[in-house]
């Protein structure tokens, strides 16, 4: 039921990419210019909703200029993937320095984006260098609560699993009964708070972008948001109920936990990587199930279970058994959501610079010293619950635990509302080729020149030159296209040259195709490789711009495969019947008000 849930949603739903940052401007910045330009034209990584942006140009004294007549142009209309240029006319400027002040917003996950950039007319001005969006705090606090509601209500369904399955006797069987009633209420609140704060939240997007509801009625936004709250809601009204679990309940809980995380998913940085998208997404969503089962289930532990049993005056053992029984699925939500996590950041922090100099890489590196924090602790809580001398329940240790998961959840908040660290700044530059380039083709010689070769407007020049004599044919046209681009015809300039003005052109390799036509002779095509470079965009390295996407890929599959051979070796063993041994009998550890205790060791390695 899962499985088809699954397949469902993700073919429904298209994904959601990261923020659009501003790859390059024309003109670009700290540029001084001969000649007062007509428009500008901003380049973003991918699709930004054009009645969003708003752009002001400021002299050097101060006036503001509210630019107008805006425009969105783009190869691919219907993808909201590729890239985007936003032009809008300049008024007649004079000599003088201008800063222009941006801001716009990304058509798939709403999210704003802004900066700034600096040009003179015959003015020398001073670049405004690298900006990145700080992530807005109202933002990240409403994304914070619906992580938290709803890691409430996947841990509290792991834990209430859990305590169901332990043997209950006379004295623990009603404060168990209250127990479940209150870990139910528990999920069913969290379920609750994520599927009120998802509105909020949504409102509040619209808010700051300056969009109407109707604007998301039609856009892929809307369905993906849609697909999240429906499973919400069915979490919240599956656990509302009674406490009676039968297998229709388990699998509505089931496929809206599911529905949820794929949504989320969705609406998140899945798109951030030219990868297959499908596969984020599912990484995403069973990254999300695992780190919030796990950090709902010590929260359910710390907050609710452990106090409502401790104050029903249930001895040590019972508590100390279910802590036990915790370490298994808590060990391998955590192995999941490590490696699930790894390798998602492949395609969000793509340099150890860029995990340095970013708000996203600075909280990503915070988020992982609290996951490790976690891990810390849990360790030391398994060395209480199995050491010889330290006999009582951890509740302390738990609590500490409890309030990293929190953190956690925190900074995943901040995570999911700040731009991914990929931006090109920060990467290492492809080494720009110095042309001219030639290829023989038929009887045909064929140079290729990029001119000035740096990013922004280029003339590309193309010399034809015929090997044989007589010429079979007189060439009379050229044409050439950039990438999938559409062909543009060239000038004739004479002797065999031919170009094209005023060719825009990104940082890192582009394809060159040239065709050459004559009359009575087959066409001959060309096509080259040119790779442009980084221009003002370059940045000095600080410790590495290599691509950190393949070293966290390699240690993700490394740790999920041994996660999965210790799992499947720590398995527990089954003897002379259906159960497990540590459910055949009643395993104690020794405390005052068990003077002789069993002589079993139960099973269960962490407490998260």
């Amino acid at each position: 039921m899962m499985l088809v849930v699954a397949a469902v949603v993700l073919g429904l739903a298209s994904p959601a990419s990261a923020h659009a940052y501003l790859e390059r401007t024309n003109p670009s910045d700290g540029s001084a210019l001969d000649k007062a330009p007509d428009h500008l034209a901003l380049y973003f990584s991918e699709h930004v909703v054009v009645e969003a942006t708003r752009i002001e140009l400021v002299d050097s004294a101060g006036h503001v200029t509210a630019l107008d007549g805006l425009s969105l142009e783009t190869d691919e209309p219907d993808d909201t993937e590729v890239p985007s240029v936003v032009t809008a006319p300049l008024p007649q400027l004079a000599r003088d320095s201008y800063r222009v002040r941006w801001s716009t917003l990304s058509s798939d996950d709403l999210h704003r984006t802004s900066g700034f950039f600096v040009f003179g007319v015959r003015t020398t001005v001073t670049a405004g260098g690298f900006q990145e969006p700080a992530p807005r705090a109202v933002e990240s606090g409403l994304r914070w609560l619906l992580l938290l509601g709803l890691a409430l209500a996947l841990g509290s369904m792991l834990v209430g699993r859990l305590l169901r399955a332990l043997p209950t006797s006379a004295t623990t069987g009603s404060a168990t009964g209250l127990a479940l009633g209150r870990l139910r209420l528990t999920g069913a609140g969290g379920a609750a708070v994520a599927a009120l704060v998802a509105v909020v939240l949504l409102a509040d997007q619209l808010r700051t972008a300056g969009l109407a509801w109707h604007d998301l009625v039609a856009s892929g936004y809307a369905g993906r948001w849609a697909l999240r709250e429906v499973g919400l809601l069915a979490v919240l009204v599956v656990l509302a109920g009674t406490d009676r679990w039968s297998r229709g309940r388990r699998l509505a809980v089931g496929g809206g936990a599911l529905a949820a995380a794929v949504g989320s998913a969705l609406l998140g940085h899945a798109g951030a990587d030219p990868g297959p998208a499908d596969t984020r997404i599912a990484v995403t969503a069973v990254h999300l199930l695992a780190v919030l089962s796990w950090a709902g289930g010590v929260l359910c532990l710390a907050v609710v279970l452990l106090p409502a049993l401790a104050r029903r005056g249930v001895a040590p053992s019972p508590l100390w058994r279910l802590l036990g029984a915790f370490g298994r699925p808590a060990s391998a939500c955590l192995v999941v959501g490590v490696a699930t996590g790894l390798y998602l950041t492949s395609s969000t922090v793509s340099t150890v610079d860029a995990a340095l100099a970013t708000t996203y890489g600075r909280v990503w590196l915070i988020k992982v010293g609290l996951v490790g924090l976690m891990v810390s602790l849990a360790a030391l809580n398994h060395r209480r619950l199995h050491g010889p001398h330290d006999l009582d329940v951890p509740h302390r240790g738990v609590r500490a635990e409890a309030v990293a998961a929190v953190l956690v959840l925190a900074a995943t908040g901040v995570l999911t509302s700040a731009q991914p660290a990929t931006e090109p700044q920060f990467q290492r530059q492809p080494e720009a080729t110095t042309g001219p380039v030639s290829s023989q083709v038929d009887d045909l010689r064929v140079q290729i020149d990029v001119a000035p070769a740096v990013p922004g407007l280029n003339v590309l020049s193309v010399d034809v030159f015929d090997t044989r004599r007589p010429a079979p044919g007189e060439v009379t046209t050229v044409s050439i296209a950039v990438g999938d681009g559409v062909a543009r015809a060239a000038t004739s300039l004479g002797n065999g040259r031919w170009s094209v003005a005023g060719v825009d052109l990104r940082a890192g390799p582009r394809e060159l195709h040239v065709t050459v036509t004559r009359p009575g002779v087959r066409t001959a095509e060309v096509s080259r490789s040119w790779t442009i470079g980084a221009g003002d965009s370059a940045r000095r390295t600080v410790v590495s711009t290599a691509p950190l996407s393949g070293i966290l890929q390699g240690l993700a599959l490394t740790l999920g495969l041994f996660g999965g051979v210790v799992w499947w070796l720590a398995r527990p063993r089954r003897r002379g019947g259906a159960f497990p041994i540590d459910h055949q009998v009643e395993a104690t550890r020794p405390t005052n008000q068990d003077p002789e205790p069993a002589q079993v060791e139960p099973s269960g390695a962490l407490t998260t």
